[in-house]
């Protein structure tokens, strides 16, 4: 068996009201259940500006290119607010790309106990963001 773990990525919508903290507290957790699925999460793309898809938009640019399949979020509510505008970037995801979105807060609460920090912030991860000028 090899040791390789298979890339993956993050997506957050950063709220401007919400604290840095918590920010990083939501991209460590991404980290440790990826490394908890034995993926490695590469890269971070952070939606800073309200109504933007311009680092999701990045997100699928990426996905397409590296054929990594994985992709990270705290909720589906990250993706959008809106039902409608959720469901679509979903799809286009799960059925335009083929890729398998991990929401954190779908899992059982007794997730917590099996992913671990061990290893998960000891790969560098790139974090990219998108935002209007």
């Amino acid at each position: 068996m090899s040791n390789t773990t298979s890339p993956a990525h993050g997506y957050l919508r950063a709220c401007s009201d919400a604290a840095d903290h918590e920010a990083i507290t939501l991209e460590q957790d991404m980290k440790r259940l990826a490394t908890a699925k034995g993926l490695q999460l590469t890269a971070i793309f952070h939606e800073f500006d309200s109504g933007s898809i311009d680092a999701f938009n990045e997100l699928v640019e990426v996905i397409r290119s590296t054929g990594a399949r994985d992709v990270f979020v705290p909720s589906l509510e990250h993706l959008a607010d809106n039902g409608p505008l959720q469901r679509a970037l979903l799809d286009r995801l799960e059925f335009g790309l083929s890729a398998t979105v991990h929401a954190l807060d779908e899992l059982p609460h007794h997730q917590d106990d099996v992913v671990t920090a061990s290893g998960a912030d000891q790969q560098g991860t790139a974090v990219s963001s998108a935002s209007r000028e």
